[in-house]
């Protein structure tokens, strides 16, 4: 688990470059970072929601 989350990490900079070059501005790639940051924030609210005990 860990080499994959440093393998993903690793290409966080170069598809943010990618999308900066390939847009020429910075939006596409902020879009991306908020977009993500959005999914977390989800899942983590998710993941942390009291259920009733049976």
């Amino acid at each position: 688990m860990q080499t994959g989350g440093y393998a993903v990490g690793a290409l966080g900079p170069t598809v943010l470059g990618a999308l900066h070059g390939g847009g020429g501005a910075w939006t596409p790639a902020l879009v991306l970072v908020l977009g993500a940051v959005g999914v977390l924030g989800a899942s983590g609210l998710a993941a942390t929601r009291s259920r009733p005990r049976s």
